[in-house]
């Protein structure tokens, strides 16, 4: 069994963007299927893929993809439930595991390095919070131990991880994350990021 897993959070409603930005391409590949294959090749049975508003179309996409899917029915709720979900699909698939790496979908520079370091980075200090550093701020992927999943399951609505990342009570370990902060979320952000890829 893996000793990690890896929850890809993909249960938004794109609503700045107007449709499923899971679902938008880069390259020959689409965003949600770039973060998966990415996490797949170092864990590549313990990717937990959590759907919500888009999910028929997803799991369509994802078909072929080999990853544990889990539907998040309060996913209007906010990214609170989306976590709980696929951390109580990690948990019931591997109640052993040391600890869960949470991504988002639409982080196009996602690779398995920075996923590789913040597991590294884990081995190394096992009591702290994990997190990506990029621009001024800290934000997923971020890593957390297995005695802070109690902490996860209290998040209630809109609250992400980041509300563990900014408590004063918990040490928090930077991983830096090259272009981490590029993030699409609107179609201006969709039309940068296709002029940044390679003709």
């Amino acid at each position: 069994m893996e000793d990690y897993a890896i929850i890809v959070l993909a249960a938004g409603g794109s609503s700045r963007m107007g449709k499923a930005k899971q679902l938008l391409h880069i390259s020959a590949k689409t965003l949600l299927m770039h973060t998966i294959d990415e996490a797949r090749n170092i864990l590549p049975d313990a990717v937990y893929v959590v759907t919500g508003a888009h999910a028929t179309s997803i799991e369509v996409e994802l078909n072929e993809a080999h990853v544990h899917l889990c539907y998040n029915p309060n996913w209007q709720e906010g990214m609170a439930s989306s976590i709980k979900s696929g951390l109580k699909a990690a948990l019931q698939a591997n109640p052993a595991i040391k600890g869960c790496l949470i991504c988002v979908c639409d982080q196009p520079f996602l690779s398995t390095a920075i996923l590789s370091g913040l597991i590294s980075k884990h081995k190394e200090n096992s009591s702290a919070i994990i997190a990506s550093a990029y621009r001024d701020t800290i934000g997923v992927p971020v890593l957390f131990d297995r005695q802070f999943f109690p902490l996860l399951m209290e998040l209630k609505g809109q609250e992400g991880a980041k509300k563990l990342l900014n408590s004063k009570y918990q040490q928090v370990v930077h991983v830096p994350f090259p272009k981490g902060d590029i993030d699409i979320d609107t179609p201006d952000d969709y039309a940068n990021l296709l002029g940044m890829q390679p003709t």
